[in-house]
């Protein structure tokens, strides 16, 4: 076991980086262009993090008894999410109050699955983990998210193209 995880600070770095925009759907005192543009900023990351977590940090703990249950359960709370996410793209903002009701409710569901994840999920994940396992999980993780790449090269302070090239 070791005390630094790359995959799990990753992890953590992107629910850090939503957690502005869930806060702002939340926030009744803002108007509803400035709700609905926290909801377009949120979804590209939102989408993008949760289908790599599936292809990698899932598939992974799907392999190990003891994070099997976790690992279900995520991939239930991602398609339910998932519907919500339709619903509110498919819905107009016509109907203002309804919109931001559900949006408001998206958020609240979105910001406990990630306090549970972060309190529960990642550090079982993480007390698992062996170095040789933390840096191939997290390179397969980061590999297609410029955003996570910035991120990692600025914390070990080297290029995004030398990390590029690592990865």
């Amino acid at each position: 076991m070791f005390f630094a995880s790359k995959l799990i600070d990753t992890l953590r770095d992107e629910h850090e980086l939503m957690s502005y925009s869930i806060e702002n759907i939340q926030d009744k005192s803002l108007d509803i262009e400035e709700t609905k543009k926290s909801f377009d900023e949120l979804i590209p990351i939102l989408e993008s993090h949760n289908q790599r977590k599936e292809d990698v940090v899932y598939r992974y703990m799907l392999a190990d008894p003891s994070l099997k249950d976790y690992a279900l359960a995520g991939l239930e709370e991602h398609h339910l999410i998932d519907l919500l996410v339709s619903e509110l793209k498919l819905s107009t903002v016509g109907s203002t109050q309804k919109w931001r009701t559900r949006a408001e409710v998206f958020a609240s569901l979105l910001k406990r699955y990630i306090e549970i994840e972060e309190q529960e999920v990642l550090p079982a994940i993480k007390r698992l983990l062996t170095n040789e396992t933390d840096e191939y999980l997290c390179k397969r993780y980061v590999r297609d998210n410029p955003v996570a790449r910035k991120k990692i090269a600025r914390k070990n302070r080297v290029s995004t193209a030398t990390l590029n090239h690592r990865l």
